[in-house]
């Protein structure tokens, strides 16, 4: 796959990353459309946070998320760092 496509891919898995963070709903396909695209390529793959490769679902990502926050919640009072891409 084209390089650029697959930063768009990475930038659109972020924003819907933090789409769910904060409450919102994010299409089921799409995350695993994207989780699949970036993954395919080993250049961009070794770049994804460990939380996409194992997160299969938005519903996965939001379990992971609440459990961090709530785990983290005294030491971290900004959140999650879903970091960058």
């Amino acid at each position: 796959m084209d390089r650029q496509f697959l930063l768009e891919q990475a930038e659109s898995m972020q924003n819907m990353m933090v789409d769910c963070a904060t409450g919102g709903a994010i299409s089921e396909f799409d995350y695993g459309t994207i989780q699949t695209n970036l993954l395919s390529d080993a250049g961009i793959a070794q770049l994804v946070p460990q939380m996409v490769k194992t997160c299969r679902s938005p519903s996965q990502f939001w379990a992971f998320i609440k459990k961090t926050t709530s785990t983290n919640r005294e030491d971290n009072t900004s959140g999650v760092n879903l970091g960058r891409f």
